[in-house]
């Protein structure tokens, strides 16, 4: 065999090789990106996405359309894949490139295609995100928080708590240093009887007042403006409303003291509610992604829970390889200054109508 035939032997022997690396590489990547649906059973699809394979489906339909992107490579991701990327992230606390290792994607890829799944489900959250507003919504309400501990007129319970975040940078990064000496975002929660979200508020910094949140907060504007009707339970943090209980600081009556008890065990459910959330999607322990992108998330998962919540999905055992990080949550500083003399009055009135037995 002549020079020219050798040369020739081994560019189609060099072609073939590459043409065997890309069917593996191809075959890899539909090995790793198999339909999570098909390969596991319910119990291990909670534990490794957070929510049912029936709430997944919803969940799917509900965003299809804005992940249902075209493009002309041939290996993108649709959209049941992108929904499996995004919640794997949720449900894992772990770092980007470590989903995609898992999820068979590139770390760019992957961050893409989270932060392309938490603006759909953002912009979806009226779906899953809702304010008691209606009259048969409120009398629910009502009915609901009354039978935890007999305290009338409730229709939700209010509370700030801190997602830990990476320092963000710039000349306003000491603002989300909070009082435990970490980066956060202070959050305002408020849940129903029934342990749902129906208002969340992620955008202030860590050095945040809880009071200064809310009296910021759109929230409060619609209380103001007649909008909401009904009482909302906060903790000493907070400022007493006419549509805003807190306990009494210092109880001297019986009737206090009992108003004081039934107080502190309905608004509980707020605790048990955001509980539950931080469990189910242990990326909340600690964000590390851009500031918007902490924000957006938060408001995603929280999406997520009513979603779990509303279709009774379990809630799975944390991940014995998942890194949670207990930060310590920074204690308020109770709202000394009762700004509002008509809440203080109406309390008391409240106090001596329902508590004095």
């Amino acid at each position: 065999m002549d020079a020219l035939g050798v040369l020739e032997l081994a560019q189609e022997e060099a072609e073939e090789g590459r043409n065997r690396a890309v069917r593996r590489r191809a075959l890899r990547i539909f090995e790793d990106r198999c339909n999570p649906l098909e390969k596991y059973d319910n119990t291990n699809f909670v534990r490794s996405y957070r929510l049912s394979k029936e709430s997944f489906r919803w969940l799917l339909n509900l965003v299809q359309d804005d992940l249902d992107q075209p493009t002309m490579r041939s290996n993108a991701l649709n959209p049941l894949q992108q929904l499996s990327v995004a919640l794997r992230f949720y449900a894992s606390a772990s770092f980007q490139l470590d989903v995609g290792d898992m999820c068979g994607v590139s770390q760019a890829t992957c961050c893409k295609v989270i932060h392309r799944v938490t603006a759909a489900i953002c912009a979806k959250k009226m779906h899953l995100l809702h304010f008691p507003d209606s009259p048969e919504e409120r009398r629910a309400a009502t009915e609901g928080f009354y039978a935890i501990s007999r305290f009338p007129g409730v229709i939700g319970a209010i509370d700030g708590s801190h997602v830990a975040i990476v320092n963000p940078g710039g000349p306003n990064a000491l603002r989300y240093m909070n009082r435990k000496g970490y980066y956060s975002l202070n959050c305002q929660f408020v849940c129903d009887h029934l342990l749902l979200f129906t208002n969340v508020v992620a955008r202030w910094y860590g050095s945040a007042h809880d009071s200064r949140i809310f009296e910021e907060s759109r929230l409060l504007e619609k209380f103001q403006r007649g909008e909401y009707h009904g009482i909302l339970l906060g903790d000493p943090a907070y400022t007493c409303r006419t549509f805003m209980l807190t306990p009494v600081r210092i109880p001297v009556t019986a009737a206090e003291r009992r108003y004081n008890r039934a107080n502190r065990s309905t608004w509980g459910v707020i605790k048990r509610a955001l509980g539950m959330w931080k469990k189910r999607f242990p990326c909340v322990a600690h964000l590390k992604c851009t500031l918007e992108h902490n924000m957006a998330i938060i408001v995603a998962t929280v999406c997520l829970h009513n979603l779990a919540r509303r279709r009774n999905d379990p809630l799975p055992e944390p991940d014995h390889d998942v890194p949670c990080e207990n930060l310590p949550e920074p204690n308020q500083r109770p709202n000394t200054v009762e700004a509002d003399l008509r809440g203080t009055t109406f309390r008391q009135r409240f106090i001596l109508e329902h508590f004095n037995q």
